[in-house]
């Protein structure tokens, strides 16, 4: 009865190994793409104070935001299909106003 720790060791391992493949299996694991991992952080709020100059670059950004569903929605224009609702902290999506 030496051997049963060794035993409880592998069978637990060999248990993961086999609950992963099996998930894997029957498309229960989702894999990310690089399409998927598209991360935006880097987006600054330029107030407006009356009097006070402001300077922004004469090259723009290459997303596009629009108003749908209520939310405001980013892109890639140089990807086409990379597509989101921009959020907040806590996934909390941006609410819009569709121009009239």
């Amino acid at each position: 009865m030496k051997n049963q720790p060794v035993m409880l060791i592998v069978v637990a391992v060999v248990s993961v190994i086999v609950t992963v493949f099996a998930l894997d299996w029957y498309g229960y694991l989702r894999h990310s793409t690089e399409q998927d991992s598209v991360y935006l952080a880097e987006f600054n709020l330029i107030k407006n104070i009356p009097g006070q100059e402001q300077f922004l670059s004469h090259k723009t950004a290459p997303f596009l935001a629009y108003c749908a569903g209520g939310y405001l929605v980013m892109s890639h224009q140089k990807k086409p299909g990379v597509a989101g609702v921009l959020t907040y902290r806590n996934k909390q999506p941006i609410p819009c106003k569709a121009s009239q």
